[in-house]
């Protein structure tokens, strides 16, 4: 019977700590005030150089509130350049600008041999 008491009173424990904290159940409509975020902001911007791989690229975007403004260029194989600028914004969407440049070089070749160090091709 000691056992059963135990028990019993270990689930009533276990019952009331699963309790969920206010705001947090289902159907509740949660409080204004916790729902509120500042505007989200951020930058970054990066560049990539490999001429051994032919990627060179460069992006750049930052965002403040709800705008985001950006772009990327990239060196396309046939030697001309990618630009897209974009903006994008909770009322108009996604909207991209692309525009090519075309190179003054001669296409390049896709790099050739393994992309693996010697001996890992028998795997």
């Amino acid at each position: 019977m000691l056992f059963f008491q135990i028990g019993v009173l270990a689930m009533l424990i276990l019952g009331a700590a699963a309790t969920p904290l206010p705001g947090h159940a289902f159907g509740e409509e949660p409080d204004e005030e916790t729902e509120q975020h500042p505007p989200s902001a951020y930058k970054f911007d990066y560049s990539i150089h490999d001429p051994n791989t032919n990627d060179i690229k460069s992006q750049w975007e930052h965002r403040d509130g709800d705008l985001v403004k950006g772009a990327y260029k990239l060196l396309e194989p046939d030697g001309s350049t990618r630009l897209v600028e974009y903006t994008a914004d909770k009322d108009n969407g996604f909207h991209a600008t692309v525009t090519r440049e075309d190179g003054d070089r001669e296409p390049q070749e896709p790099p050739s041999g393994s992309a693996f160090p010697s001996g890992l091709d028998d795997y």
